[in-house]
């Protein structure tokens, strides 16, 4: 091979390297704007799927409160309708239109061509804990004659956790909690150290939802509603839940309703036995679900003890809780609101909602 064959030889190899040395960062290039377009295209979805379910979460709470509003004139216009309507043989076969009584019964409206569900209870409904008959409340959880020596101990601490709460001075009980052990877990500037103000101080108390879980809204519905002084008034009378002089809610006077009246209370104060209790259940099931009235449904015997003990009148103060959740899937809210019936087609009585709960699905 000659010296020039041999140049043009070298050549060619040292050529051949620096076309590789010179790919390689084109490659790295061409690799990291992959890279970086991928991550773009993740961002983009994230936010265009954070985007939807904001959205989605947006419109439902729009259609919670036009929905709301919409069932505040039906529930007024069906008191002015039908003023003085009992609950005790009441039969939606017996109208021609529909009815919007305070029993627990599911209804759906038309909104705007999206189906949203709506059930209306009576507010005095479930276990008060509100200043005057928390005590008493409590008292009676402990004398349930149904209950196990288990629940019989969480009634027991949870009632010394309440008393720490609620009373004025430092000293503990037993199984009780005050600031010091607030503190330590977490929860300060716990106790409140006064009566409760609403409903949803009773989440603060250590194993309460061990005895009263709440709904699948989150919503303590068995427990009935405190809301803060003023916010709701109302012109109801009664007895007290379990027929006592006085109410220990004077916001909610009248004993339960049958729809709002909770296990215990239909064991303790109605005297009722488990397979009475069973009979109830599903009597109410059949009337919310199916229409079927109560007295098809309760024999006699088991009716005259309903009778006795509970509201079957309307209150003037109720809940209803809004959901347009059958609109499709994914995220959504619900809304529960509570106020007191004007005597007239005009709304709430003073044209204000103002005890609102919005729960997050």
């Amino acid at each position: 091979m000659t010296r020039i064959a041999l140049y043009r030889r070298q050549a060619r190899l040292r050529l051949r390297r620096e076309e590789g040395t010179v790919l390689i960062p084109v490659l790295a290039v061409i690799v990291s704007c992959s890279l970086i377009v991928s991550a773009l295209m993740a961002l983009s979805q994230l936010g265009t799927s954070g985007m939807a379910a904001h959205t989605r979460l947006q419109k439902s709470a729009y259609l919670c409160e036009g929905a709301l509003n919409r069932v505040q004139w039906l529930v007024a216009a069906d008191r002015a309708t039908s003023p003085g309507t009992s609950l005790l043989y009441f039969d939606y076969a017996d109208y021609e239109y529909e009815r919007f009584p305070a029993d627990g019964a599911e209804h759906v409206m038309d909104y705007h061509g999206i189906p949203v569900k709506f059930v209306i209870t009576d507010a005095a409904a479930g276990l008060d804990f509100s200043r005057l008959y928390c005590r008493t409340t409590v008292r009676r959880l402990a004398a349930d004659p149904s209950a196990d020596s288990e629940y019989l101990d969480q009634v027991e601490q949870f009632s010394e956790l309440l008393s720490d709460y609620v009373d004025s001075d430092d000293t503990i009980a037993e199984d009780g909690m005050e600031s010091a052990d607030y503190e330590d877990s977490g929860r300060r500037p716990l106790p409140r150290n006064g009566e409760l103000q609403y409903r949803e101080e009773l989440f603060w108390i250590p194993g309460f939802t061990d005895l009263f879980p709440p709904d699948r809204g989150g919503r303590l519905s068995s427990v009935r509603v405190i809301p803060p002084n003023s916010m709701i008034s109302t012109g109801s009378s009664g007895q007290g839940q379990g027929g006592g002089s006085s109410s220990s809610n004077s916001l909610f006077t009248q004993n339960p309703n049958l729809f709002g009246a909770g296990d215990f209370y239909l064991r303790y104060v109605c005297k009722l036995e488990e397979d009475e209790l069973a009979q109830v259940r599903e009597a109410i099931l059949l009337y919310q679900t199916e229409r079927v009235p109560l007295q098809d449904s309760i024999e006699g015997t088991l009716f005259t003890k309903l009778l006795n003990n509970l509201n079957w009148s309307q209150g003037q103060t109720v809940t209803v809780v809004v959901d347009p959740a059958a609109a499709g899937s994914g995220p959504s809210k619900r809304l529960a609101a509570t106020w007191t019936v004007s005597d007239s087609a005009a709304g709430p009585t003073d044209g204000v909602v103002r005890y609102l709960e919005w729960m997050f699905f």
